[in-house]
């Protein structure tokens, strides 16, 4: 019987066991599930080696600034390249410790995910921990402008090889590469050893620039291919400094295969303090002082010369009246940004320039490789129609019948075509239409007075004598003729066969 009742006893120590251990289960995942639950930084999470578990965001604020020592002003970071190198800090560059973004990630660091995946991180936690890193943020723009003062220091431009004629031979002069930083790639090294606190001192990546021009690609240049001059005698002195200064700016360039050279991007900007100075030009048909007068004479001898080396016209128009220094139709006129005179280099072999000044004669020559093809153009100028001006009076009640001032110089309008005409051996093989033109007859205006001279009435009053003693009164002379006056230049009467301005109806412009 004993037995049995031992036997009995047995099933309710396991029973009691059973639930005591449940109990406990119970207690400890309620006591996880409020620990879990407070408002704290899991337990063993440090920063920077600083443990902050168990504390509120505020608190571990409180305390990571007071124990992180590491400031910005003083963490350096080093790059360079060669034998150069530079050192910045952290404030330098930007970059600051972001604190309240470290400590997010530390409070939310096992809190992912349902109550039994944060119960287990926060054991995972306790027995393990988990340091983090601070934080920094960055001020790109500061990266970048530190970037790009470290390629001012380094860069070296391409040199590009160069060509001279001297004494009826061409001296070349052997290109140099150049260097620069590649910057994109810096900016992105330097932002990943700031971040990942990898490497404090970087090898700076450079790249290898080649230059435009290589000595190679100047031998194509081999013989003049063609030569053109204009003249400016007549011109003002300050007209043919303008024309040197240009022609300077365009002697010696180089134009490559498939480029497209701009009259207007060379010897720009036309200002004084680029040198050039007042001379006449056109304005609204007439000729006005302005700077840089005389400029597109050149632009007209490098088209005539282009044109004859059979280069592509990309961009030219007329003047508004003819000029003097070449045939209707075959000038160029550049002005300011809206008009400019380009050419397309077609050949397959870059093309050399030469500009320059003989006394009053401006001489453009191209040299380059005629490719076995030798042949002289000449331009043909076809005049379909001449405009004559109409001429204007305007009344000035201010001033007497007998003033007369042109005030508008009339100028002959012309319809013109253009042939490009090519020669070989002496015989016409083809002729083309280069161009057509339209010069506009530009209409003139006098200036007359209306005002009527006044008459004096006033009779000269006869002077009462002295009771002076009578003299003896001398001989008389002979009677004089009085002298005949001729009437002045503005009281002549206009000749009925001379053009009502009294001038030349088309003056031919020397200054434009």
């Amino acid at each position: 019987m004993q037995g049995e009742e031992v036997k009995s006893k047995k099933p309710n120590y396991l029973i009691l066991a059973s639930i005591g251990i449940i109990a406990i289960a119970i207690l400890l995942f309620c006591y996880l599930g409020l620990l879990v639950s407070k408002d704290i930084i899991y337990p063993n999470i440090k920063i920077e080696g600083i443990n902050i578990g168990y504390l509120t965001k505020e608190e571990a604020k409180e305390k990571i600034t007071e124990k992180y020592s590491e400031k910005p002003e003083e963490k350096k970071l080093e790059v360079f390249y060669g034998k150069q190198q530079w050192s910045y800090t952290y404030d330098q560059l930007g970059v600051s410790q972001d604190v309240d973004k470290t400590l997010e990630e530390a409070y939310e660091s096992g809190k992912e995910g349902n109550l039994f995946h944060k119960m287990n991180a926060y054991i995972s936690l306790k027995s393990k921990g988990k340091n983090l890193s601070m934080k920094v943020a960055m001020d790109k723009d500061k990266i970048k402008e530190i970037t790009k003062k470290l390629n001012e220091e380094i860069k070296q431009d391409a040199v590009d090889a160069k060509i001279k004629f001297e004494k009826d031979k061409f001296i070349t002069t052997k290109e140099k590469n150049g260097l620069a930083l590649k910057e994109e790639e810096t900016i992105s090294l330097l932002e990943e050893s700031i971040t990942q606190k990898k490497n404090q001192r970087i090898e700076l990546p450079v790249i290898t620039t080649a230059p435009k021009i290589k000595e190679e690609m100047l031998k194509g240049i081999k013989e003049k291919m063609v030569g053109f001059s204009t003249k400016f005698n007549g011109s003002s002195w300050q007209r043919g400094q303008n024309i040197k200064i240009a022609a300077s700016k365009i002697d010696g360039k180089i134009v490559l295969p498939g480029e497209v050279f701009s009259i207007n991007q060379v010897i720009s900007p036309i200002t004084k303090d680029n040198g050039y100075l007042d001379a006449p030009v056109i304005v609204d048909g007439q000729l006005e002082p302005g700077v840089g007068g005389g400029v597109c004479q050149v632009s007209t001898t490098m088209f005539n010369a282009a044109v004859r080396a059979n280069l592509e016209i990309v961009e030219r128009r007329h003047h508004s009246f003819p000029v003097h220094y070449v045939p209707i139709g075959q000038d160029a006129m550049i002005s300011g940004d809206w008009s400019d005179m380009k050419f397309k280099n077609t050949l397959d072999s870059p093309i050399y320039i030469q500009m320059y000044v003989n006394g009053s004669t401006l001489t453009t020559n191209i040299y380059g490789d005629n490719n076995g093809v030798y042949q002289e153009i000449k331009l043909q100028t076809d005049i379909l129609s001449t405009l004559a001006p109409k001429i204007s009076y305007k009344e000035d009640k201010n001033q007497y019948k007998d003033y007369k001032k042109e005030e508008k110089t009339p100028k002959t309008g012309y319809k013109a075509n253009v042939y490009k005409v090519i020669y070989k051996n002496g015989k016409q093989i083809k002729k083309e239409l280069l161009h057509r033109d339209y010069y506009r007859p530009v209409n003139g205006l006098i200036v007359v007075g209306t005002k009527e001279k006044e008459v004096s009435k006033e009779k000269e009053k006869p002077k009462e004598k002295s009771p002076k003693a009578p003299t003896k009164p001398k001989d008389p002379k002979p009677e004089e003729k009085p002298s005949e006056q001729k009437p002045k230049p503005s009281e002549q009467k206009p000749n009925p066969e001379q053009n009502p301005t009294g001038t030349q109806s088309e003056k031919v412009p020397r200054d434009e």
